[in-house]
């Protein structure tokens, strides 16, 4: 399990979350989060995953944060 944190966005109703294998590769929607915080489980062990988040309300989306990265067990 990986568990990701990040600043609140002001204005954010919800955020998505989006995670790759590979840091410059094709992110995918993988869930969405009401507070600044989400638990990616399910993953497969020894893989680095990385991730970008958006922040979402009802005027639409912002630009995807800097990636983060982590490294499972």
């Amino acid at each position: 399990r990986i568990n990701l944190t990040w600043d609140a966005v002001s204005n954010a109703d919800y955020y998505y979350v989006y995670r790759s294998t590979s840091y410059s590769g094709s992110y995918s929607k993988i869930g969405t989060a009401t507070t600044e915080s989400y638990k990616d489980t399910g993953l497969s062990s020894d893989t680095t995953y990385y991730y970008k988040i958006k922040a979402v309300n009802s005027y639409g989306s912002s630009s995807y944060s800097s990636v983060a990265y982590a490294t499972t067990d």
